[in-house]
């Protein structure tokens, strides 16, 4: 029996680019494009379009909170889920956390967003909250 050679692990994804990539390797449109680049001289471009695309499209990789980040957002989450409410002072303490923590491009000044938007950008920084529990 032959012996198996084990999986590298792949690299994570940088953004949308290295996605592409996968599903052109998995399912052998690389290869195609690459025997065609070879045959007719033309450069497919391929490298340029995943750097393109990874900066244009990146994958969100949240920051760490440290204690006193984790202590004012754990309270502060705490005191917005109570009220149902975003006070002005909240929503830059939120807006300063999406930016700092989940590298997220957030208006400062989001009158228009109502409590769903604001849900959702507290769960997800809930969730981050909740790794540096298990980590601390």
């Amino acid at each position: 029996m032959k012996k198996r050679k084990p999986r590298a692990k792949a690299k994570p994804s940088q953004g949308l680019g290295d996605d592409i990539e996968r599903i052109t390797e998995a399912t052998g449109i690389k290869k195609a494009v690459e025997l065609f680049s070879k045959a007719t001289g033309i450069d497919c471009k391929c490298k340029e379009r995943k750097e393109f695309l990874n900066k244009k499209y990146p994958r969100n990789n949240p920051n760490c909170f440290n204690e006193t980040q984790y202590n004012d957002w754990i309270a502060t989450s705490a005191e917005i889920k109570r009220t149902r409410k975003v006070t002005a002072a909240q929503m830059q303490v939120l807006v300063h956390y999406l930016k700092e923590i989940l590298n997220m491009a957030v208006s400062s000044s989001c009158n228009q967003c109502n409590w769903n938007e604001w849900q959702k950008y507290i769960d997800k920084l809930d969730e981050v909250a909740a790794t540096y529990q298990t980590i601390n």
